[in-house]
């Protein structure tokens, strides 16, 4: 392995983690010049009350201040001076702690600039020096091929889990989908009577269209319970439990609705059932994403070993 590579590795890398912590400094720096502008407006606006001219006061020393303001024996007008002087010291403290703030933000504007594209030489020369490891049958080449293989597999997991996750994402929708609708019938039990008045049979359509819908919900929750088994079998996860009632979704929902339509009730039966299944799904999703971040998690961790690997190491 090239002196020059490894040595230029770490150069690149010390630039990156240098340039990190400037804009980390200067990020909280933001934030407090940020809080000094407030303080020097609102201390501004105290002064404005009395109305002095805070040009003549400037560059006076404590004493003077002291003596020109509070030289008075009035105690009224000494209670209102005291207030403006000490917003005054107040603001002067700010401003001067402003500059002193503003000024160290410009000169870790300027050393960030100087390391303008040290992130892309870094990639450039990580790219390079895995190119010569990965093609060698060193020590060094042997760890980084583990970590590629470990790197593959992990985003295999997330692929298949994100897929899962969308299907289920689908079942959500479909199922809030019917329970609006279901939510609509109020008694539709009981027979109807030949009338012009379409509110009395807009139950019945919203039955209807539930009903069809719940077809819709029952495909799309069996695509997501098979997505569900693949991520089972390869990666040794089990979402059984969670999983209960799923697949007799479309079957409970008749069963539900017949019940409602015999006990000439609100759809309650129903509604629950449907309920139940969406915050199954629900339960389902919140695991899923929990299982994401996780991984991303683990990802993280092997790229960072992979960096160190390829900076570090001397072969």
């Amino acid at each position: 392995m090239k002196k020059d590579l490894n040595q230029a590795l770490r150069e690149a890398y010390e630039g990156t983690r240098r340039k990190e912590k400037i804009e980390i400094h200067r990020k909280h720096l933001k934030e407090a010049i940020k809080e000094s502008e407030f303080e020097l407006v609102m201390y501004a606006k105290r002064m404005e009350k009395e109305g002095l001219d805070v040009t003549l006061l400037e560059g006076k020393s404590v004493r003077k201040l002291f003596y020109n303001l509070l030289g008075t024996k009035d105690p009224l007008m000494e209670k209102e001076r005291q207030e403006f002087l000490a917003a005054f010291l107040k603001h002067q403290a700010v401003k001067k702690h402003l500059t002193v703030l503003q000024f160290e933000d410009k000169i870790l504007r300027q050393q960030s600039k100087s390391l303008f594209g040290v992130e892309e030489t870094l990639s450039r020369l990580l790219r390079e020096k895995k190119k010569l490891l990965t093609g060698s049958k060193t020590e060094g080449g042997k760890q980084l091929v583990a970590i590629e293989e470990k790197l593959v597999a992990y985003k295999n997991f997330l692929k298949e889990v994100k897929e899962a996750k969308n299907a289920g994402r689908l079942c959500v929708t479909m199922l809030e989908k019917i329970t609006k609708q279901l939510g609509e019938v109020h008694e539709w039990g009981t027979v109807q009577t030949m009338n012009k008045n379409k509110l009395k049979r807009r139950p019945r359509r919203w039955v209807n269209r539930a009903t069809k819908n719940a077809y819709k919900a029952k495909s799309l929750l069996q695509k997501f319970e098979i997505e569900l088994r693949d991520i089972s079998d390869h990666y040794d996860l089990s979402y059984q439990d969670e999983m209960t009632s799923i697949h007799l979704f479309l079957e409970l929902f008749v069963d539900n609705l017949i019940v409602d339509w015999v006990i000439q009730k609100r759809i309650n039966h129903t509604l629950h059932g449907v309920e139940s299944v969406h915050d199954r799904v629900s339960m389902i999703l919140m695991l899923l994403e929990n299982e994401i971040k996780e991984v991303n998690l683990l990802v993280e961790k092997v790229k960072k070993e992979q960096k160190e690997l390829l900076i570090f190491i001397k072969e």
